[in-house]
Formats: C-alpha cells, structure tokens, sequence
C-alpha cells in the first residue's frame, strides 16, 4: 500500500460525485476493490424511467410552495434554473480562454443573456438545494444496494471541482456540498479533487492497461516513465488542461503536473449559445416566436440540437439538413432557411456554430503543450486525452487530431472508453488512491497575520500596541507563503510560522486565507480588494 495511506480497519465506500455544469454523474466502489471494473456507475435517476442514465441533468425547478423537481423529472419546455455552477466563481466570466457568448451569460450587465437565480436564493444556496437532491438519491441507491450494512459503513464522498476556478470557488462547492448534507454522517467524510486530476486518475490507469500508442514504450503494456501527456477535460460549461510527466509506472502510477492548470468557458454550452444567436439572426423580425418555451433548457428545440451537435462530424455529406425544426405561425423566408414554418441548419451552419468554439478550445491546448515543452524539453510529450462530455463530441475529436498531426506525426489523441463518465469513475480513483503527488501551484496564497511595524514602510494608520510586551504591530499585511507556480508535493506541507499572544490556553482562532493570480501579489490588505478570502476554519492555540 501506498505510503501516503492509512490502513483502514475495515472496507469503505468511495463515493465520486462530477458536479457538472449541464450534467451530474455519481460512482462508488468499495476501498479494498482498486480494479476499474469494479466501480459502479450510477445510472438509475427520478424521471427516468427504466432507462438507464449515466447522469442527471444539473437542473431545479422550485414550485409555489418551494417543491422541487429535478433532473429527469423536469418535461420538455418546463421552466427550470441550469448553469448555476458557473455562479460560484466570480472570476469565471474572465478568464483569457472564454468563448464571448457563454462569458455573458456571466455579465449582471446583459439581462438577456445572463444566468438567472431564483428570487431569494444565492448561487451557493442553489448548489446546495440540487445537490441535496443528489444525495437524497445517491443514498436511496446505496441503501438498496447495501440493505444491512449502510447505516455503519464510512463514505468517502469526492466532489469534482473545475481546475480553473479560484480556491474560493472551490471551497464555495464544498460548503454547498455538506449543507447538501455530503459527509454528515458521524463517519463520513468529504473531499475535493479537480475534474482534470480526476480525469487523470480514471484515464491514465485505463491507457496504462495496455499499449499506449507511440509512446515509446516498445510494444510494452501501459506507459513510459518521463513521458509528457495533456489532460483534456471538456464539459458542458468548462475546459480544464494540465499536462502531466509520468514519473513512476511500477508498483503505482505516480504522476507529476508539469503545468498549472487553466481553462476556459469554453465548454458545449458555447455551443448553445451560438446556437440561440443563429436561430434568433435567422428569424429575424420574427425572433418574438423564439420564447421561452421554445428556446429555453429542456425545450424541443434545444433537445433537436442536443442530437445535432453529439452527431456533428459523423457524416461527411455537407448538404444534409442537420437540424428541421418547426415553429408555428413562422412566415416563410427560404434565404433564411424558413421553409413551411420550419427552419433548418445545414452542414455549413454547424461548423459555423462549432468552429469558433473548436478554435478557442485549440489555443487553450497550445498552450499548455508549448509551456510543458518550454518546461521539460528533455521530456516528449508523446499524447492528449480527451474526456467528458464535449469530449465525446466527433467534430472535436477530429480537428484535434489534424491538429496534433500537424504538430507531431507521432502526437496521439485518445479518449477513455465512456469519457462521459470518467469524471465520476476518476473521482473514486483519488479516493482510493491519488496518482499525483506533485502539483504546480495555480495562484498564490497569503495569510493575514500582524507584522512588526516599519517606519517607512507599513501605514502607521493601521498599527496596534501588544498589551503583552508593548511591541508596535502593523494589520495592513498579508504573508504570502506560496507563489503561483510553485511545486507543492503532497508529502511535504507548508509551514507559516506566527506568533499569538492569549490569555487563555483555550482560545481557538480563525485564520483568513487570500489567494491571488496576478503575476505579483499586492502587499498590503488595502491593495488586495480583488483577491478572494477564504475564512479557514479556527485553529486551536496550544
């Protein structure tokens, strides 16, 4: 076993929950079972049926007298609230990798476009109420699974976060996640991991199964130690790249980030959106039939283009209509593509829509593969693996396999077998047994802790005497003990050493974090209104 494992006396279950923009997917396996195979998919939800659903679409309606449905249950055209995820990081809607139209549904400034809040509820409180739904169901299902021996069985629950968000986002989804009561149970116990690590731990031990094309490995099962290989996850709100150098193959996959990781909002929502803008230019002065029942989530409309975009690059034939859709009392207008109160999409229409989102996606993987190149230049970065929903997409996959040719001959694009669901499955992975133990650090973190007072230096307006030995202290300081960038290795923790006078050996204090990503963190409090705090619990002072 693993050094960075405790021996547990008995088996437990690892619950994987990919909390994801448009869909939610669930995975569990018991902790002394480490074979893929073993891990269980949920597929069973409210609303669906008999069929089976690996996941439930990450949407709520709430009632007059605050019922709630979710997911499957909610009908086509229904009202319902989706994309609240996104609400959680402030900092979402600017990142330098966003497609413009999904960046808007972000901006308070543009009221047609922008995500919506149900009156009364914050973007946390929504998070909670649908994932509490989640864990209603998740627990029905193990408690049919397992009739006699839940109720005394520990449940690791990890939560999947995107890896572009800020701390404070990711620690907003897990506040959310325990009032949805994940990890409440006296034995239970919660953690996070970001979707492309969880991506990692699924995929790199699927591919590490057996040969991994052209990566040098002889014809040899799995992979190389000191390859360089791309996590693409690509969901429905977010695209989220590391790259990862393999460090060890024998007895554990061990991995290391060889860059920190970024997205975009770049994810097939996008698509969506350049949907609605195409149908509304089409229709023109008749755009007032597109309302809500007829363009919103779950609308027939919308569902037509679900299908349309999953098939997208499946078929060569460029004057195929891909999508006929009809809208009553629409005139005719065949230079628009109006016939017969239906309007149609072409061939043509669709890269159109996919194009512009496709490009944004392959700037963001240049990147990251000219940085991992820049870093480690002795280390061949022999693929890219594609996960997700978008990921499943065939037009993605084969852009960016031209694209990587074009590259290196040699550059593999290769997708986990059911990549919808590897978020979930590689959520349980890192329960069980994480695979990455060096991380680049995606921003800097500070503390805000007194400094001695400097003349000259601190703003004397911010001083205080210690009532214990009479030293003139300064509060407009912040410690930044991590700098962006930086290689953390989870066996090593950092040290923030500080002083606190008490009277009282009891006293327990609450420590404020800052993380900041701008190349150089502000030095004082007053210049760090933009940096988000995060109030991390209360330490005991022995």
């Amino acid at each position: 076993m693993p050094a960075n494992h405790s021996v547990e006396a008995s088996p437990f279950l690892v619950v994987g929950v990919d909390f994801g923009t448009t869909y939610t997917g669930v995975a569990y396996t018991f902790s002394d079972d480490p074979d893929l195979k073993s891990i269980t998919i949920i597929h069973r939800w409210p609303g669906a049926g008999t069929q089976n659903r690996p996941k439930v679409p990450t949407e709520i309606s709430y009632g007059p007298s605050d019922e709630r449905r979710w997911g499957w249950q909610l009908r086509a055209g229904s009202a319902r609230y989706g994309g609240f995820k996104l609400l959680l990081d402030p900092e979402a809607g600017s990142r330098a990798y966003n497609d413009k139209h999904l960046a808007l549904t972000l901006d308070p400034g543009n009221l047609s476009t922008q995500l919506l809040l149900h009156p009364g509820k914050s973007a946390t409180d929504m998070v909670s109420d649908f994932l509490r739904l989640v864990h209603k169901e998740v627990m029905e299902s193990l408690q049919r699974r397992f009739p006699n021996t839940l109720n005394d069985l520990k449940i690791k629950f990890v939560i999947t976060t995107p890896a572009m968000w800020s701390p404070a986002a990711q620690h907003n989804t897990m506040i959310a996640a325990r009032a949805a009561g994940f990890g409440s149970r006296s034995q239970d116990i919660i953690e996070s991991v970001t979707e492309p690590e969880a991506a990692a731990s699924y995929a790199l031990r699927e591919f590490n199964s057996f040969s991994v094309p052209d990566s040098g490995a002889n014809g040899n099962s799995g992979w190389q130690v000191g390859k360089q290989v791309i996590m693409c996850d690509a969901g429905g709100g977010t695209v989220d790249l590391v790259s990862y150098e393999i460090d060890q193959v024998k007895p554990y996959l061990r991995v290391s980030e060889t860059t920190r990781p970024r997205g975009g909002l770049c994810g097939a929502t996008s698509l969506d959106q350049r949907f609605l803008q195409l149908v509304r230019q089409r229709l023109g002065q008749q755009a007032h039939l597109l309302d809500g029942a007829h363009s919103g989530r779950g609308s027939r409309l919308m569902l037509s283009f679900d299908d349309a975009k999953r098939n997208f690059g499946s078929n060569d034939l460029e004057d195929e209509e891909l999508i006929e859709h009809r809208i009553r009392a629409l005139s005719l207008d065949s230079n628009n593509g109006i016939d017969r109160e239906y309007i149609t999409l072409s061939h043509e229409d669709m890269k159109s829509i996919f194009d512009p989102v496709v490009d944004t996606i392959l700037a963001l993987i240049e990147n990251v593969l000219r940085e991992a190149r820049q870093k480690k230049p002795d280390k061949p970065l022999v693929g890219i693996i594609l996960v997700g929903g978008f990921g499943e997409s065939v037009y993605l996959y084969k852009r960016l396999n031209t694209w990587a040719e074009a590259q290196n001959p040699k550059l593999f694009v290769a997708s986990p077998k059911n990549s919808w669901a590897a978020i979930a499955q590689g959520a349980v992975c890192y329960g069980l047994e994480g695979i990455v133990h060096r991380r680049i650090l995606p921003c800097h973190w500070g503390v805000e802790l007194g400094h001695r007072y400097k003349e000259g230096i601190h703003d004397p307006t911010y001083n205080y005497q210690d009532q214990w030995d009479g030293t003139m202290y300064n509060t407009d300081t912040i410690t930044w003990f991590a700098k962006m960038g930086d290689v953390s290795d989870r066996d090593n923790r950092i040290t923030v050493p500080y002083e606190y006078t008490t009277y009282d050996r009891h006293e327990k204090t609450a420590l404020r974090l800052r993380t900041c990503q701008y190349d150089e963190p502000p030095g004082s409090r007053r210049d760090s209104s933009e940096c988000p705090q995060i109030s991390w619990g209360c330490v005991q002072i022995n």
